[in-house]
């Protein structure tokens, strides 16, 4: 609450356009950590969705691991167990591949959060940049 106080009183003393700017870039500022946080809850999302999906299918690919080996191996297999087979394949391939979608889109979210963080510890340096001036002006106009 002080430094709130402190903050409303050091933007009093700016001159308009200045405090306009940092106003302006503060807003900025919670816009981007909203959005920070927005990415990262569903950065989390996918994780989890993604670890859901994995066991899963590890639980799949044991069950069938448990019935290739239990299967007699003397006898052929049927064309039901081809077909059987085959579907479990296809859903192994097409869990491979929303697993592989879910990787590349939290690659990207990721990548995002990174560019997200370069752009707010840029603001906060121009923000410091400008308390910096504010500061010198006052300097200079209290030694005059």
């Amino acid at each position: 609450m002080r430094e709130r106080d402190m903050e409303r009183s050091d933007y009093g003393q700016l001159p308009g356009q200045d405090s306009e700017k940092i106003a302006k870039l503060e807003s900025e500022k919670k816009a981007l950590k909203t959005e920070l946080l927005a990415k990262e809850k569903m950065i989390e999302d996918l994780n989890f969705r993604l670890e859901e999906e994995t066991i899963s299918k590890d639980f799949q690919i044991e069950e069938l691991q448990k019935k290739l080996t239990s299967a007699p191996t003397e006898s052929a297999p049927s064309a039901a167990e081809f077909s059987l087979d085959d579907s479990a394949l296809e859903k192994r391939m097409e869990a491979d591949q929303q697993r592989r979608d879910l990787e590349a889109k939290c690659a990207q979210l990721e990548e995002q959060l990174k560019n997200v963080c370069v752009v707010h510890c840029e603001i906060n340096l121009h923000i410091l940049d400008c308390f910096r001036y504010q500061c010198n002006s006052l300097t200079l106009s209290l030694l005059r």
